[in-house]
């Protein structure tokens, strides 16, 4: 990964609009990458069954913050079902880098929490 992506990507993570709780989420789901120790927390407001906010609060490295952040951007307005069956390919494609297979489970952590919630309710 060259600089301008690893800048690119750090400033999705810590500048994000996404980042930070809602008071009273209808979902929210928290997971962990054991293997590094990213840590991702996601919350959902959710209006006829459709995502109308979302926020994360993530501990870990730059690339799981940067792909929470993504999710959630592209998430917006669409039923969390939806968001749940997104490939990984297309997770990639919202970072909009090349990922490393070392990297992988980082790139994936947040749709990995969000596949906790069954149903899309």
């Amino acid at each position: 990964m060259d600089i301008d992506a690893f800048k690119q990507l750090r400033d999705h993570a810590e500048f994000s609009p996404y980042k930070g709780k809602l008071k009273k989420p209808d979902v929210h789901v928290s997971g962990d990458n054991p293997l590094c120790g990213d840590t991702i927390s996601i919350d959902l407001h959710m209006v006829k069954g459709k995502i109308k906010e979302a926020k994360f609060t993530h501990h870990g490295c730059v690339l799981s913050g940067a792909a929470a952040s993504a999710l959630l951007e592209y998430a917006e307005g669409k039923e969390l079902e939806k968001i749940q069956n997104l490939t990984p390919e297309k997770m990639f494609k919202l970072l909009g880098t090349e990922i490393s297979p070392a990297r992988v489970p980082c790139a994936l952590l947040a749709l990995a929490v969000l596949r906790q919630k069954q149903g899309g309710k």
